[in-house]
């Protein structure tokens, strides 16, 4: 998940002595805000954005139509979720494309073995405009995601990144995410895939971070999942039942 960054909840890693549940509920975006999928000229918008500071980081190859060519085989295949205020400001957005490992961006890189498994949803990009850094935008992309992954029934999640995204994802918000590879130099940064089950995920979060967990199944239940446009994208999008957790 190339990067840039975020206005986290600010916890560090918890000592092993600490209680759990100690990341609690994320900041919420600003009031008024949209956050989920974008249609139309939102998500040009969105695309445009990725590229401006894609380029400007140096995470991609100048490109004369504004979009991040290493992602063009994967274009029509793409979703971007967004967080747009009241005033019609874009204060965030990822990519996420969605099917089997080998055939996403993620698919470049070796993995060890088949987890998570197949099919798996990829943030493959995440993107806060250094003035929005704090406002809650990224947190509300990362649960938009997970309603993604399961309105399509998804496996897995998973990203490319370095190992401060890693040391982010577990330090921060305790996501259990995993290396799933080994490493290599890769959009400007030695970076490796990395992922959860979404079985793995929803059992981390109840058992460690309750108020976590019952945050990202807020607005879970929605019948379809909308893009800004008023396009049904996943149809059927329901929660699981709880799954079993051992020892609980």
């Amino acid at each position: 998940m190339a990067d840039v960054l975020l206005g986290s909840t600010g916890s560090p890693a918890p000592l092993e002595c600490e209680s759990v549940d100690w990341v609690g509920r994320p900041k919420d975006p600003p009031v008024g805000a949209f956050v989920g999928l974008a249609g139309g000229e939102l998500a040009a918008r969105a695309r445009g954005l990725e590229y401006e500071v894609f380029a400007e980081q140096g995470y991609c190859e100048p490109s004369v139509d504004g979009r991040v060519t290493e992602y063009a085989k994967w274009e029509a295949a793409s979703r971007f979720h967004v967080v747009v205020t009241d005033a019609d400001e874009l204060i965030a957005t990822v990519r996420t494309t969605a099917g089997c490992y080998d055939d996403l961006p993620v698919g470049k890189f070796e993995r060890w073995d088949s987890y998570p498994p197949d099919i798996v949803v990829e943030y493959a990009s995440l993107v806060v405009p250094r003035s929005a850094r704090g406002a809650g935008g990224a947190e509300a992309l990362y649960r938009s995601v997970v309603h993604e992954a399961v309105a399509i029934g998804a496996g897995g999640l998973v990203a490319i990144g370095e190992q401060w995204l890693l040391d982010l994802l577990n330090g921060v918000y305790d996501f259990g995410f995993r290396q799933l590879g080994p490493s290599r130099w890769y959009m400007g940064g030695e970076c490796f895939p990395m992922g959860t089950s979404m079985a793995d995920l929803l059992v981390h979060l109840r058992t460690r971070q309750p108020t976590l967990y019952a945050w990202f199944l807020e607005g879970i239940d929605r019948v379809d999942l909308r893009d800004s446009t008023g396009s049904v994208q996943a149809p059927g999008a329901a929660m699981p039942a709880l799954l079993p957790v051992a020892g609980a």
